[in-house]
């Protein structure tokens, strides 16, 4: 998976309810790629807002030396996988995309 997809009708009215601003992200985009800011919701509590996303960074924010980050997991081992883990459990978010 190359994990490229696009958002290309962004409905600021479906996400209104929920934030009161929506990020300059929020624009429409044919071709978003892993290592961009990518606007998504995030749910902590019971607030809800719109946060950067940079894909698969680790928790704690070490890179370790490695300058490629995995931008996908496996169904079957994202439990066991020490990048993916904590934040599958613990850090779940909306990633808004039509294709």
């Amino acid at each position: 998976m190359c994990g490229r997809y696009s958002w290309k009708r962004p409905s600021k009215r479906a996400f209104t309810e929920l934030v009161e601003e929506a990020p300059r992200e929020a624009r429409p985009s044919y071709n978003r790629a892993p290592g961009q800011v990518h606007p998504t919701l995030s749910i902590t509590g019971r607030m809800v807002a719109w946060t950067p996303m940079w894909w698969a960074r680790p928790a704690n924010g070490d890179s370790s030396g490695n300058k490629l980050f995995p931008i996908n997991a496996r169904s079957e081992t994202v439990t066991d996988k020490p990048i993916f883990s904590e934040s599958f459990r613990h850090r779940r978010c909306l990633v808004p995309a039509d294709g």
